[in-house]
């Protein structure tokens, strides 16, 4: 797992108490035990980024949905699919940054992504 810091630009503080949150960049899926295990053989590609107007996921194993994630881990955009790829219009989004997380049969992986 990743850690970046949110700063406040104009205060260069944290914003009102939230200092840190976790950035995933790894494709995951429970046993039956309930560990999650890091599948590597998954390839799961998005592009561009930075996104204008759409965003494309490209991916080894079938994509069966795209969640996507403001910065607070409010769901703003999900599609269903049943594809190995997608693209997703981006251009009624507002400008910013943004999580992808990306549901195969094999696990979940989340990217990170900029719609500018």
């Amino acid at each position: 797992m990743q850690w970046e810091e949110l700063i406040d630009f104009n205060t260069n503080q944290p914003p009102l108490g939230l200092a840190f949150f976790p950035i995933l960049d790894t494709l995951t899926y429970q046993e039956q035990n309930d560990i999650s295990v890091i599948n590597s053989e998954a390839k799961i590609n998005i592009y561009p980024n930075p996104a204008e107007n759409e965003i494309n996921f490209s991916s080894s194993i079938e994509i069966t949905k795209i969640e996507i994630l403001n910065l607070l881990g409010q769901i703003i955009y999900t599609k269903e699919i049943k594809s190995t790829n997608a693209k997703i219009d981006v251009s009624n989004i507002t400008k910013g940054n943004y999580i992808a997380k990306t549901y195969t049969k094999k696990g979940v992986k989340t990217n990170k992504f900029v719609v500018q």
